[in-house]
């Protein structure tokens, strides 16, 4: 009787693989694609977008507006379109970001995904990558419907489209600055909505969080500024130039290169900022929302 000797083969360590953040980044946008809720709020945009190009194509204001003063009708379309799409992705945003992080907790996967090789700020900063090409996806995407439907509302009310070739080019340079801050506004979202689903580590309270913290700041904006007129302290309104939400409203105006292309009434700083001061408060907020959730999601109490 022979007996045969079994011998098992080690692999070292160096040759097992290892996450890899492209990985862990086709992972997320994978899971962003399969979400249904995110097809649901985009739908609901697109719908809503649709809409408003309706109104913009049947409103007889529009019609004089253009007719007599192309830039000002122009400027009359594309603010409430910033506005409109500076809200409804930033709410989508806050919802899809939160929701993306939180449900690894609710879920349990953040312990196998941890256990399987996967750095905690890999993982974040996969997550953030992703929120923010699902955030470029919604820009562009709007842009191009947005410009679509502007054509197709001037054409209806002038009969024609020399009233948009006839703009002079700072009329095409406050759309690439509206873009910008609608862009910077969604990495805002982004960021937040992270921190708070890593603070929280629940998908309910981490969205219901980050949907109400800008109501909040805003609140607290206009609250201080009425502290101000109480206690004639000037402290309280210097107080508004570092908050978060005010800042973010402020921007589109400071960006805006035509004395007619102010963005509305939103709650803005109740002093006068400068354009590169609300940049550095913005970007000041990004490092702090990026630290506390690196520091959050770092803490050891996972796997435990």
């Amino acid at each position: 009787m022979t007996v045969r000797s079994l011998s098992f083969q080690v692999w070292p360590t160096s040759r097992l693989a290892r996450p890899t953040f492209k990985g862990a980044l086709r992972g997320e946008l994978s899971k962003l694609r399969l979400n249904r809720p995110t097809w649901v709020i985009t739908g609901l945009g697109l719908l809503f977008l649709t809409l408003m190009m309706v109104l913009y194509a049947t409103q007889p204001f529009y019609q004089t507006s253009f007719q007599n003063q192309p830039l000002t009708g122009f400027y009359d379309i594309l603010h409430p379109l910033q506005l409109f799409f500076a809200a409804g992705a930033g709410v989508a945003l806050l919802l899809t970001g939160s929701r993306l992080l939180a449900m690894e907790y609710d879920l349990g996967t953040i312990r196998v995904l941890l256990s399987r090789g996967t750095g905690r700020q890999q993982l974040l900063l996969a997550k953030i990558a992703a929120l923010s090409i699902y955030a470029l996806l919604l820009l562009v995407g709007f842009a191009v419907l947005a410009a679509i439907g502007t054509v197709v509302a001037v054409q209806h009310q002038t009969g024609s489209l020399p009233t948009l070739q006839g703009l002079p080019v700072v009329a095409w340079e406050n759309v690439g600055l509206a873009l910008l801050s609608c862009a910077i506004s969604e990495f805002s979202c982004v960021l937040l909505s992270v921190t708070m689903a890593a603070l929280l580590r629940s998908v309910a309270s981490g969205m219901v969080l980050a949907v109400v913290f800008f109501p909040v700041d805003n609140g607290l904006s206009m609250a201080l500024s009425q502290l101000t007129n109480l206690t004639k302290s000037h402290v309280w309104e210097n107080a508004t130039a570092f908050l978060y939400g005010p800042n973010l409203n402020h921007l589109p105006g400071l960006l805006a290169l035509h004395q007619s292309a102010s963005v509305g009434a939103l709650t803005t700083p109740a002093v006068r900022t400068s354009l590169p001061e609300t940049l550095i408060v913005i970007a000041a907020w990004w490092l702090f929302l990026l630290v506390v959730a690196m520091a959050s999601l770092g803490r050891h109490d996972v796997l435990n």
